[in-house]
């Protein structure tokens, strides 16, 4: 038997007006087209079990839409959900919800890095909430609110509410940063789990865990170091992992520089700090949650302005700048918003460190101006670094006249490519075979100067740059050299090469 015409109706009616009040978002555009299929289908064919059916021309439907939706948190979870709804339709609403969660979990990890303990409780009290309460208390306030306004007014102040609660909920202890898995990773975890969807037995949930077991075993302790430039726009932040996490130390924060707007110009919107969609973000997805030091090379905003933002988001154990900057009113403030105060050392050249690094400037305290940056050097896969922050050409100067035999394979070069720096005598000296420009796009002051990059064209350095090439990494296993790789978040090199061209033509 097929459905009935009149079913059908209020059914569709039932879905468009979910669509609307919903204000017609990609999401519920896909749940509603998802659920409507199998009736369309039915009431066609005549056939009860048009589900399947249903589901995969709302995904072919979804993929013209949208090519791209699978590659999407979104559409992973709306297809895949919804799929499992179809497959296991008799399951108990308490079992389904552990199902929901043990499909999920890769794609949310890939997208999120993140898992919180209590989400299955959660959603077992939300679910039932949302189908009893929260929809018709919506129904009711869209269709009488007009002509009653105590009652919009009772029904917003209970969804007002609601939202505070989850939000409430949210920050509970039992987050977990479990890392990002690699395609390869992520492909495994989904393909066990659907096979012990398919086989539940006690072997394969023990497979399941202990494929999760090894999956957090290589995310914190991995194989292999890095010393990656992070893209935080204008301004320098440098990872350095060493293999197996037993150092992880960060060189700078970044920071934005914020300038007076015009009136007209002013929305009231706070940006978020890039250390926390860009820098924490990315530690997150690395599954590291915690940082060893990290090192401070002078008070501009653009090295150290995120580190109050740092501070509140995740512990770190010391943090190092250069001897004078420890009690300056603008440092102590960043340190406030720490949950756990880090200790603070001030260095001067000479000082040896834990993670491999040694301080080479300043040789006196200051005041943590440009002249006084924190330098800092060492040997990560056969390879010597050296980050110089902004320090001036007399500086590089007093640095190999200091230390005669000191040669450098990777220079951070001083103050974002500023003719300020990159003295030609002192890159020579030093032997400089790779120079890293850490540089925002279109920023204003013109960096990097061509004047620098002529002198490390006729030096014939190689040189990466964060505004053409995003995050530059170099990674390699204990002392054996490594390789270098970029990543570009959005565009690509000739899109970004075309634009600073464009830009310098102007």
């Amino acid at each position: 038997m097929g459905t009935d015409p009149a079913a059908f109706k209020q059914a569709s009616d039932g879905l468009l007006a979910i669509l609307i009040l919903g204000g017609g978002a990609d999401s519920l555009q896909r749940a509603v087209i998802t659920a409507a299929l199998p009736i369309v289908w039915e009431l066609v064919t005549h056939r009860t079990s048009g589900a399947l059916s249903g589901w995969s021309l709302a995904l072919m439907i979804g993929l013209i839409h949208n090519p791209l939706v699978l590659s999407q948190l979104g559409g992973q979870l709306s297809y895949g959900l919804a799929l499992l709804l179809i497959l296991m339709p008799s399951m108990p609403s308490w079992k389904l919800a552990v199902w929901i969660q043990v499909i999920s979990l890769p794609v949310l990890l890939v997208a999120t890095a993140q898992w919180h303990a209590l989400s299955l409780a959660v959603n077992l009290i939300v679910a039932p909430l949302f189908s009893w309460l929260l929809f018709p208390v919506t129904m009711i306030g869209a269709i009488f609110g007009t002509q009653v306004p105590g009652i919009a007014s009772s029904c917003e102040w209970l969804l007002v509410n609601f939202q505070t609660w989850l939000d409430w909920v949210s920050h509970w202890p039992g987050l977990l940063v479990l890392g990002q898995p690699n395609a390869i990773w992520a492909w495994g975890l989904s393909l066990l789990s659907l096979w012990l969807l398919r086989t539940s037995t006690r072997r394969y949930r023990r497979l399941l865990v202990l494929a999760y077991g090894c999956f957090i075993l290589s995310m914190r302790f991995p194989l292999h170091g890095a010393v990656q430039f992070i893209d935080v726009g204008q301004g320098d932040s440098i990872l350095i992992r060493q293999p197996f996490n037993r150092q992880v130390s960060l060189i700078d924060t970044g920071g934005r520089l914020h300038f007076p707007k015009p009136h007209w110009q002013d929305d009231g919107l706070t940006p978020k700090a890039r250390v926390e969609t860009i820098t924490v973000n990315y530690l997150h997805r690395l599954g590291i949650t915690h940082l060893d030091t990290v090192y401070l090379s002078h008070k501009d905003v653009d090295h150290i302005g995120d580190l109050g933002e740092l501070l509140r988001l995740m512990p770190v154990k010391r943090v190092v700048v250069p001897a004078g900057m420890a009690h300056l009113d603008k440092f102590q403030k960043l340190l406030q918003p720490a949950k756990q105060p880090p200790i603070v050392m001030e260095a001067l050249a000479g000082q040896t460190f834990v993670d491999g690094l040694t301080a080479v400037h300043p040789f006196r305290p200051g005041r943590a101006e440009n002249e006084d940056s924190l330098v800092l050097t060492g040997v990560f896969g056969q390879r010597r670094f050296m980050f110089t922050g902004d320090l001036d050409r007399a500086g590089e100067r007093a640095i190999i006249a200091r230390y005669p035999q000191l040669r450098v394979d990777v220079l951070k070069l001083g103050h974002h490519g500023s003719k300020t720096a990159s003295d030609p005598e002192a890159l020579q000296q030093l032997g400089v075979r790779q120079g890293i420009l850490s540089v925002g796009r279109h920023n204003r002051y013109g960096h990097p100067n061509q004047e620098t990059l002529t002198t490390l064209a006729n030096l014939r350095i190689e040189t990466y740059s964060t505004a053409l090439q995003g995050m530059i990494t170099y990674r390699f296993f204990n002392h054996r050299q490594g390789q270098w790789q970029t990543f570009l978040k959005e565009g690509n090199r000739y899109q970004r090469t075309a634009s600073v061209k464009n830009d310098s033509q102007r």
